[in-house]
């Protein structure tokens, strides 16, 4: 009797059967039923769509009123190119969630560490992974054309918020007035140590800054959100599901406390912070992740913190499909990839959609690839009924048993982090940054033992000859540093250096007797003063991390 007769006469138990794991680890059998659930109570772990706890969704009317948002985190080169990027893009649909045209810059590498372009030291990544942003002569070429009224911003931008300083400076010069400002900003740094490692300050000195640029906003800029917790990164280095969804809760925790702290109201505040997940391959393992993530979160409004609205309760978020799934080997199945990944953030109730590129192994995005990602959104969106009907994976055993258990695993990572004295603390003494290696080391493993089978890099991989033909995005660093360092030079020969210095010694006394920085900061957009310059006083006033991985060093 062979192994499908014996399976097919049902004498084989499931203990026989090879078991198999969630990519977090969590067991999954091969069937389930009722019997899984049967102690659910709807009403108090899932409710209806739009009701607490938000298990699921947020609203009752789904994806039908506005769908997703889709706008890709997009900039290479000169401020110009990324603006021509922007533009062509914004005619395929570059949508917030609440349907007006919207765009995500980011910025190189320079930038984001606070270095001018014309620095000899940094020339190599100088336009590499988004655009120079020296100052806001920058920012104004990156979205020249581009209204700030009826256009929702999303500016990539760590602590200090240098590009939301040049927003705001540039909507005073323009007699726009900041109410009618609507984006967000990435605004949390405090996932350098676990994630990408863009962050330049100790921990401490980002989370002052996060609480600074949370009191801006609400006090000045209404409509924008104000701290977007980065969980997506972190996930890239290599933390599972359940660390991505704790360690994002535990951070924006440590915030909330920031803001309380400097008196801010937690109903003028919640609303305000967003979070940005990674969508990975896990199909099912991933819609929980998300369902279980909007419960835990309004637990946390709700209980801890007291939260008054029902809208304070909510967890918005946006969906980045992973860039480190998609491998150069067979790189068109990467557009199946990252479509499957898509799909599950839309059946777990995302917000907000950001579809990778195929190429990205290879660099930045062809305008041609760009153009397939951000269109693929447009399939789903209105070729397959995925928007019709609100989590419609509501009551499948399966996946409520998998929320269940991932809500479970979370809390017990935020108790966890509770009681060493919150995530500031869990950073500072390496235990996150060791859980995430943990992790990884798993990962790896699995792959390097084919225990996990990755298409294309550890099995059924390409022959020779078999190669897809892929145009890779050329760029000349030359050619922008080369301009940069024009431009810079100008700058710097026509402003008011004695304005400059004044506002500088002005941001440095507020940095040291704990003023509001963030308005001195758009001072110093407005007096032409470059991101060296400021960072420069922050530099001096706090130091640098120990674990800032600045590329230069």
């Amino acid at each position: 009797m062979d192994k499908c007769e014996t399976l097919d006469s049902g004498n084989v138990s499931e203990e026989k059967i090879k078991p198999r794991n969630t990519a977090s680890g969590i067991p999954v059998k091969i069937v389930y039923t009722p019997e899984d659930i049967k102690d659910l109570d709807y009403t108090k772990e899932l409710n209806d769509p739009g009701k607490y706890p938000f298990t699921r969704g947020l609203y009752a009317s789904g994806y039908r009123e506005f769908a997703w948002g889709q706008r890709p985190v997009l900039g290479y080169g000169l401020p110009e190119d990324t603006n021509k990027r922007i533009k062509y893009l914004l005619k395929y649909g570059m949508v917030s969630p609440g349907g007006l045209p919207s765009y995500s810059i980011t910025m190189d590498m320079p930038t984001a560490f606070g270095y001018d372009s014309d620095d000899p030291r940094i020339a190599q990544w100088v336009g590499l992974s988004g655009p120079p942003c020296n100052s806001i002569k920058d920012m104004e070429a990156t979205i020249e054309g581009i209204p700030l009224e009826g256009v929702y911003a999303g500016i990539l931008g760590y602590a200090p918020p240098w590009r939301l300083a040049h927003y705001v400076a540039m909507a005073d010069n323009r007699g726009v007035p900041r109410a009618k400002l609507t984006g967000a900003i990435l605004g949390d740094s405090l996932h350098g140590r676990i994630g990408d490692g863009v962050h330049v300050f100790p921990p401490r000195a980002c989370l002052r800054l996060i609480a600074d640029t949370m009191k801006f906003i609400v006090e000045q800029v209404p409509n924008f959100r104000a701290c977007d917790i980065q969980g997506y990164s972190s996930r890239e280095a290599g933390c599972n599901a359940i660390q991505e969804v704790a360690f994002c809760i535990s951070d924006a925790i440590e915030v909330i406390n920031a803001c309380l702290a400097i008196g801010l109201d937690i109903d003028a505040i919640a609303s305000r912070i967003t979070f940005f997940f990674a969508g990975y391959s896990d199909f099912f393992e991933e819609i929980a992740k998300f369902r279980a993530a909007r419960k835990v979160w309004a637990q946390v409004m709700s209980q801890r913190f007291k939260a008054k609205k029902s809208g304070n309760l909510r967890m918005r978020f946006m969906v980045k499909t992973s860039a480190s799934t998609l491998p150069a080997q067979h790189p068109l199945l990467n557009i199946a990839r990252s479509n499957l990944q898509a799909v599950s953030a839309i059946l777990g109730g995302a917000n907000a959609l950001f579809i990778t590129a195929f190429d990205e192994s290879y660099g930045s995005p062809t305008e041609q690839s760009a153009r397939i990602a951000l269109l693929s959104g447009k399939v789903l969106e209105h070729e397959t009924g995925i928007a019709d009907v609100t989590d419609p994976l509501g009551g499948s055993y399966y996946v409520e048993h998998l929320t269940r258990e991932m809500e479970k695993a979370i809390w017990a990572y935020i108790e966890k982090i509770d009681a060493m004295g919150g995530y500031v603390t869990a950073l500072e003494n390496g235990y996150l940054q060791r859980e995430i290696e943990l992790a990884n080391a798993q990962y790896s493993h699995d792959i390097d033992s084919g225990k996990k089978i990755w298409v294309g890099v550890n099995k059924y991989q390409p022959e020779k000859g078999e190669e897809y033909p892929v145009e890779v995005f050329r760029q000349d660093p030359v050619r922008v540093v080369k301009v940069m360092t024009n431009r810079l030079q100008r700058l710097r020969a026509e402003r008011d250096n004695g304005r400059v210095k004044e506002v500088l010694a002005k941001l440095k006394e507020a940095s040291l007797s704990g003023g509001h920085i963030v308005p001195i900061m758009v001072e110093a957009s407005k007096a032409y003063c470059t991101v060296a310059e400021v960072y420069g006083v922050f530099k001096k006033v706090w130091g640098v991390d120990d674990q800032c991985l600045i590329p230069l060093q």
